[in-house]
């Protein structure tokens, strides 16, 4: 079991709405990126987490004046753990986009085999 955290965020009452953020995904040779759209969310209040091949991300918003409290959360899952080097996935929060960015193992290179004689 396969589990990294990297930030976490402060628990809401269980009543706080929740809502799946907008979320773009792209693919690189080197990684797969996600955006995801969580206006409000501030990175204290962001987590991440992937823990048996199920990416989640949560990020929580805080009740402000007449604006009630709300929650974001998504997730995926990675059928294909070996593809990605789940050790060293980075998450990064800005202005309300969360970018996370999922790493690819290196390819194996090809290498000559030398023979010897029996």
């Amino acid at each position: 079991m396969t589990s990294t955290e990297v930030s976490t965020t402060r628990n809401q009452p269980a009543n706080v709405p929740t809502r799946s953020p907008r979320v773009e995904v792209s693919e690189t040779d080197e990684a797969i990126w996600l955006s995801a759209d969580m206006p409000g969310v501030s990175r204290d209040d962001v987590s991440v987490e992937l823990d048996d091949g199920v990416l989640t991300i949560v990020g929580d918003v805080a009740a402000s004046g007449s604006r009630p409290a709300r929650r974001f959360r998504r997730q995926f899952t990675i059928s294909d753990q070996a593809l990605f080097d789940l050790d060293t996935v980075e998450a990064k929060m800005a202005h309300g986009v969360l970018e996370v960015r999922l790493p690819k193992m290196a390819k194996p290179q090809a290498r000559q085999i030398k023979i010897s004689a029996a």
